[in-house]
């Protein structure tokens, strides 16, 4: 990978294949077989470890933002290096899989004092990337937390992008200083016309048809059990 950093790639025979860095388990690459890239990476990234990847699948955990300022913002996952789970590189003609890894260590409980581990499974077919995180606790202490797969895609443009499927849902507009309070999307199609971050709530039922457009057409489908929508800043 790019810094010297250590990756793990997956191939599938359709030519689809997906990079995820040891570093943060951040996913920085998904082509389809096209050979079209769909994950953004800011060109401003850095790969020396020094700070989280800026672009690819960020893990946010154990908290999103920074609520608790004594810890860093987003949590720990993505600033610290996973393993790769052994046994987990699989190949079969139907998908190509990986599992990596992350145990709390002295390293992490000087950023967040909890005992856990986590996996994540990247799951590559010819037609669709899967990425699932789960944790446990595995010390005696209850702790609350929040995770997320913090995806960044890449659109041509993103004044011709729109997203479908959340009309009616409960969002928070982050970038709206006045008030917290969540309102109800009422829009059928959802434009970008400035910056945009707003945090979207709902079962997985509801959201596993949010669509992401260009130029009219679907170029993603997207299966959360809770979506934010934004426009990065590069």
């Amino acid at each position: 990978g790019l810094g010297d950093q250590k990756t793990v790639r997956l191939e599938h025979a359709s030519g689809a294949s997906a990079e995820i860095y040891l570093w943060g388990a951040t996913l920085c690459s998904y082509k389809t077989p096209d050979q079209v890239e769909r994950i953004f990476v800011s060109p401003k990234a850095l790969f020396n470890g020094a700070k989280a990847i800026r672009g690819g699948i960020p893990l946010v955990f154990p908290q999103f933002g920074q609520p608790d300022t004594s810890m860093p913002q987003h949590g720990v996952a993505r600033i610290i290096t996973w393993a790769l789970k052994e046994g987990s590189l699989v190949d079969t003609a139907e998908a190509s899989c990986a599992t990596l890894v992350l145990k709390s260590s002295d390293e992490t409980k000087k950023m967040w004092n909890h005992d856990f581990a986590m996996e994540l499974k990247v799951t590559l077919t010819e037609l669709s990337l899967k990425v699932a995180l789960a944790t446990t606790n595995t010390g005696a202490a209850e702790f609350d937390f929040s995770f997320l797969l913090h995806t960044y895609l890449k659109i041509p443009d993103i004044a011709k992008a729109t997203v479908v499927g959340l009309k009616g849902q409960k969002y928070v507009d982050k970038t709206d200083k006045t008030t917290d309070s969540a309102k109800e999307e009422k829009r059928s199609e959802i434009e970008f016309p400035q910056f945009t971050d707003s945090v979207y709530e709902g079962s997985c039922a509801i959201a596993k048809d949010v669509v992401v457009k260009s130029n009219g057409m679907p170029v993603f489908a997207l299966v959360h059990e809770a979506v934010v929508a934004g426009e990065p800043k590069a």
